[in-house]
């Protein structure tokens, strides 16, 4: 499964197909996505480190999910928690 299907919870196989066109939700999960390794990416060595910090790293404050958890099962909300999650991380805080 590549990264992106894994992100948007399609199988590969759809992207693969010339017809194959995104939904409104899943370009703003990608667009989210996006905007979150933006700022994270100064805490990591390389994109790939990241990349996977969205995919696998728990977070304690919330219930132990994932940040890609969060976006996925809470959409604009779990944006905007995110972004406050690190506001707090770029001021000093901790988990």
């Amino acid at each position: 499964m590549t990264f992106i299907s894994h992100c948007l919870d399609i199988p590969e196989e759809r992207l693969d197909s010339r017809d194959f066109k995104l939904a409104d939700s899943q370009q703003t999960r990608l667009l989210d996505i996006k905007k979150i390794l933006q700022r994270v990416r100064a805490w990591f060595d390389t994109q790939q480190q990241a990349v996977l910090w969205l995919d696998t790293c728990r977070i304690q404050s919330f219930g132990n999910c994932t940040p890609l958890q969060i976006l996925k099962q809470h959409g604009e909300n779990g944006r905007q928690l995110l972004h406050k999650f690190i506001d707090g991380k770029e001021l000093g805080g901790y988990e």
